[in-house]
C-alpha cells in the first residue's frame, strides 16, 4: 500500500514538509500548503527585481482536497528567457538549487531544501509558453472537475505504491493521464 500521511500541521506550523530526492511519499491535502506557498512566493518577490514577474501555485499541493507529495510546487514566469540568468541569482540567494533543464528545454528547475529534503519545486519559465500554459489550464481543470481530480488521485496513490522509490517513473506514468486531459482542453 502507498504510504500516505494523514497528520496535518499543528499549531500553523508545517509540520511535514519536502521528502528526500526520488522518495514517492502522498500525503492528505493540507491546508496549510497555500500559506506555504504564499510565504514562498513573498520570499521570491523580496529578492527577484521584475515588476513583471508572475509566481503561481501550481502541482497537486494546488488544488484542494488533493492527496499530494508535501513538496510545494512554484512555476515563476518571466517576459522572455534573456531574464533567467538574473532571476537565477535571485533564486539561489534565497537557498534554491538550480538544476537546469532537467530534460525539458522550455524550463529551468530548481529545488530548495536539502538533498534529503526537497521542501519546493521551483519551475522558471517565459510566461505564455506552452510549460506555462499547460500547468495553468490542468491546475484549473482539476480545480473545476471533481470527477477528474479524483481520477487523478487514485492513480497518483496507485503509483506511489507502485514508484515508491523511483520519482521519475512516478512522474512519467502520471504525464499519460496529464496528456490526456491537456488533449481535451
Amino acid at each position: 500500500m502507498a504510504t500516505i500521511r494523514e497528520e496535518n500541521s499543528l499549531d500553523g506550523e508545517f509540520k511535514y514538509m519536502g521528502l528526500p530526492y526520488n522518495v514517492v511519499k502522498l500525503e492528505v491535502y493540507n491546508p496549510d500548503w497555500p500559506k506555504q506557498f504564499e510565504q514562498e512566493k513573498e520570499e521570491i518577490l523580496s529578492v527577484v527585481k521584475n515588476s513583471s514577474i508572475a509566481i503561481c501555485h501550481i502541482g497537486s499541493t494546488s488544488i484542494p482536497n488533493m492527496t499530494a507529495k508535501p513538496i510545494i510546487d512554484i512555476m515563476v514566469g518571466v517576459d522572455n528567457n534573456n531574464e533567467y540568468d538574473s532571476t537565477t541569482k535571485s533564486l539561489i540567494s534565497i537557498g534554491y538549487h538550480c538544476l537546469g533543464e532537467c530534460g525539458r528545454p522550455d524550463r529551468i528547475f530548481f529545488v530548495k531544501g536539502s538533498s534529503d529534503n526537497n521542501t519546493h519545486h521551483l519551475h522558471l519559465v517565459t510566461k505564455g509558453s506552452s510549460y506555462w500554459v499547460e500547468n495553468l489550464a490542468f491546475r484549473k481543470y482539476l480545480r473545476q472537475n471533481s470527477k477528474a481530480a479524483n481520477e487523478y488521485q487514485a492513480l497518483k496513490i496507485y503509483l506511489a505504491h507502485k514508484y515508491r522509490d523511483n520519482r521519475t517513473m512516478y512522474r512519467i506514468a502520471k504525464s499519460y493521464f496529464i496528456d490526456e486531459i491537456l488533449q481535451r482542453l
